[in-house]
C-alpha cells in the first residue's frame, strides 16, 4: 500500500512546455527525453515522447517517491535542432518549462595531441556545460556534466548540443605527468575539434644493478621506442617520454 501510494503521489509531477524554432514557430513531432542530472550524461532516459503538432508536451515521469527521483534535464532534438534545459527537480506540482527553442545542433569534439603533434588515445575528458536555463524563473544549481574519451586518433566526441553562444563549456583534461588542463569557451567554439596539448614530456633517470649489486655499464633501457646505454656507473637517463603509465625493460644481454 506504501509502494503504491509513494506512485500516486509522483503522478501529481507534471512537466509541460512548447518547443519553438528560432523564429518562435511551433516544432511538432520532436522526440523529446527526461534525462537525470549525471556523469556521463545523457545516460539512459526516464521518459521518452514526442511534441504534440502544436509543440506542446506534458510529461507524467511515472517515478514512486521511494526513488528520490533527483534532477533532470529536458532534451529534444529534431531536423531543426536540439534543446537542453537546465537541471530541475521532480516533485509534487506542475514543472512549466515554457517555451523550450531548437536551435542548430553542434558536435563537440576535442582532438588531444602530445607535444610533437601525435594523437593521445584513451584520455578522459570531462566538459561542463554553464548557462542552461529552465523557463517560467525556475532556477538551476547545476552544470551539465559530460564525459568522453579519446579514441584511437586521439578525438572525443560528445551528443549534440545546441549552438547557443550563452552557453559556456569548461573542459577538464587530467593526465598523469600532465598539470591538469582546462580550456573554457562558448558555444559554438570558434575551432570544432578543439585543440588540446599536452605539455612536452618528463625525464625517467635510474641506475641499474647487476645482482651481485655492481655497476651494469652499457646495458640497453628502453621505455617505448626511445632507449639508451647505462653510463659506467650504471646510469641512464630518458627524456622526452610521452605521459602516462609505461613500462622500462632492461636488456640483460
Amino acid at each position: 500500500m506504501g509502494t503504491l501510494a509513494g506512485f500516486l503521489l509522483a503522478a501529481l509531477t507534471i512537466v509541460t512546455g512548447r518547443l519553438t524554432d528560432a523564429a518562435g514557430h511551433p516544432v511538432g513531432g520532436a522526440r523529446i527525453d527526461l534525462l537525470p542530472q549525471s556523469v556521463g550524461w545523457p545516460g539512459e532516459p526516464r521518459k521518452a515522447g514526442v511534441s504534440a503538432p502544436d509543440g506542446t508536451f506534458r510529461f507524467e515521469p511515472p517515478v514512486a517517491r521511494d526513488e528520490s527521483p533527483g534532477w533532470f534535464h529536458l532534451r529534444a532534438e529534431s531536423d531543426c535542432g536540439v534543446a537542453i534545459t537546465g537541471a530541475f527537480p521532480l516533485g509534487e506540482g506542475e514543472v512549466p518549462l515554457g517555451d523550450v527553442t531548437l536551435l542548430p545542433a553542434v558536435v563537440l569534439r576535442v582532438e588531444i595531441r602530445d607535444w610533437t603533434g601525435r594523437p593521445v588515445s584513451r584520455v578522459p575528458v570531462l566538459a561542463e556545460v554553464r548557462g542552461l536555463r529552465v523557463g517560467d524563473g525556475i532556477d538551476s544549481p547545476f552544470a551539465l556534466p559530460l564525459a568522453a574519451k579519446t579514441d584511437g586518433g586521439g578525438t572525443a566526441s560528445f551528443s549534440p548540443l545546441p549552438a547557443d553562444p550563452g552557453l559556456r563549456v569548461v573542459l577538464r583534461v587530467d593526465v598523469q605527468g600532465n598539470p591538469v588542463l582546462e580550456q573554457e569557451f562558448t558555444l559554438p567554439p570558434s575551432r570544432n575539434p578543439v585543440r588540446i596539448t599536452l605539455g612536452r614530456g618528463r625525464t625517467v633517470r635510474g641506475r641499474v644493478l647487476l645482482p651481485t649489486g655492481e655497476p651494469a655499464a652499457n646495458h640497453n633501457v628502453e621505455v617505448g621506442s626511445r632507449g639508451a646505454l647505462t653510463d659506467a656507473g650504471g646510469g641512464f637517463s630518458l627524456g622526452d617520454l610521452p605521459c602516462g603509465t609505461t613500462v622500462l625493460f632492461v636488456e640483460t644481454g
